[in-house]
């Protein structure tokens, strides 16, 4: 896997991680 793609991932994993930490406190 290109160093890219890798990033990529990450940033999204990360992003992921917020938005269901997010919602976890709402409910």
């Amino acid at each position: 896997m290109s160093y890219v793609n890798r990033h990529l991932i990450h940033q999204i994993n990360q992003s992921a991680r917020l938005i269901a930490k997010k919602a976890n406190e709402q409910l």
